[in-house]
């Protein structure tokens, strides 16, 4: 299946930070279909991706040392099992949920560094810092408390 698709080829610099090389419109080809439980393990991701992973690594080290906050909460997931629907609570911060995060992430803050520069009207995301110290990052709740901190 082809699907129309806006596209940005990333450079990621030595110390982690992505730059983007250009944007372009391009067709994306989709032959296989993945999900965040069969690629929680880097096994899981199809080898030509494989590499991208600590690459992905590398630019949330970045983030997080420039002063970003990853917050690893778990996420409601809703399957069928013999025609039965199951809530299930998925944890994140597997290898597929890393090196999507990370690229979805970087394009988004590349794409709109360049709408900013061209002067095209955009809207621009903030996260305001949290409300209150973060509690230990050993704290088996620490993403559910973290997240407290911060607004919506």
């Amino acid at each position: 299946m082809d699907r129309p698709a806006l596209s940005m080829e990333i450079r990621v610099r030595g110390d982690g930070t992505p730059e983007a090389v250009r944007a372009f419109r391009s067709l994306v080809r989709i032959r296989r279909r993945l999900d965040y439980h069969g690629t929680a393990e880097p096994g899981g991701l199809p080898g030509e991706i494989r590499p991208l992973l600590e690459l992905a690594r590398e630019m949330r080290r970045a983030r997080v040392a420039a002063g970003a906050r990853v917050l690893e909460v778990p996420a409601p997931h809703l399957r069928v099992r013999d025609g039965v629907p199951v809530l299930e609570l998925r944890s994140i911060g597997g290898a597929g949920d890393v090196l999507t995060g990370e690229a979805m992430v970087a394009f988004n803050r590349l794409a709109g560094e360049r709408l900013r520069a061209s002067g095209a009207a955009a809207l621009w995301r903030t996260q305001d810092p949290p409300r209150g110290a973060l509690p230990p990052r050993e704290d088996p709740l620490f993403s559910l408390r973290a997240r407290r901190l911060f607004a919506p």
